[in-house]
């Protein structure tokens, strides 16, 4: 709008001065005057805000088909299905498939016309599973192990107040009769508990560590610690 006021109560503020200069013209000519004036300082904030308004409806239709090629992509990437050739699945860090097992994923992720994203996530939910299945196993061997041993410790022919000596002597045998590696693999497996299997070894102990005495204390001829060849394959 222009500089003028076109209200009353606005010009009553200014002491007069408007209604001075409307007497010294002539009032036909003074009301056309004021018309004019009037249409034309509306006549261009007018064009100015339709200027305005198609700017913005151009904006609005710039953005809205950015937002329509964006959609129309991430439909066609959808659609496009599965690649010509499948890249290799990422697997978590120490884990190593079996290649057999990786192309029939992708036989069948190609079959499902799965995109390269959806065999991942095919791939990702049967490691995730193979997981859960290791730590299940995992578990249940470690609550056996404990179990074996809780059941050592009370055993009626070795286990009680003297277990621990009595596991010495089993020990005795396990060192005679065994190799690194099957010590080692009773150590892994958790078979080393097993009460029947400390049975065993405890028995062998005891005659390797018994001395055929005679009345007196005397000893016979040859009579000594047995060795772990006489309690296996006698003398």
């Amino acid at each position: 709008m222009s500089g003028e006021s076109n209200s009353i109560l606005s010009d009553a503020g200014n002491g007069g001065g408007a209604s001075a200069q409307v007497d010294g013209a002539n009032p036909v000519s003074a009301a056309m005057n004021a018309t004019a004036g009037d249409s034309g300082s509306s006549a261009n904030p007018s064009l100015t805000e339709s200027a305005a308004v198609d700017g913005n409806l151009t904006g609005q239709a710039a953005d809205s088909g950015k937002e329509a090629d964006t959609s129309s992509q991430e439909i066609s990437s959808e659609l496009s299905g599965a690649p010509a050739e499948y890249a290799d699945f990422t697997l978590p860090e120490g884990v190593t498939a079996d290649a057999a097992l990786l192309g029939e994923l992708k036989d069948l992720a190609k079959g499902l016309n799965l995109t390269q994203a959806q065999a991942q996530q095919l791939a990702d939910l049967g490691l995730k599973q193979l997981q859960g299945v290791l730590s299940a196993q995992q578990q249940a061997l470690t609550d056996q192990v404990k179990a074996w041993a809780e059941a050592a410790k009370t055993d009626k022919e070795f286990g009680g107040d003297k277990f621990e000596a009595n596991l010495a002597v089993a020990k005795r045998a396990v060192d005679a009769f065994t190799t690194p590696e099957l010590r080692a693999l009773f150590d892994k497996t958790g078979l080393g508990n097993h009460p029947d299997m400390i049975r065993a070894f405890y028995k062998a102990g005891k005659l390797i560590s018994e001395d055929a005495l005679l009345p007196g204390g005397a000893k016979p001829a040859g009579a000594g610690p047995k060795s772990a060849a006489d309690v296996l394959y006698g003398s």
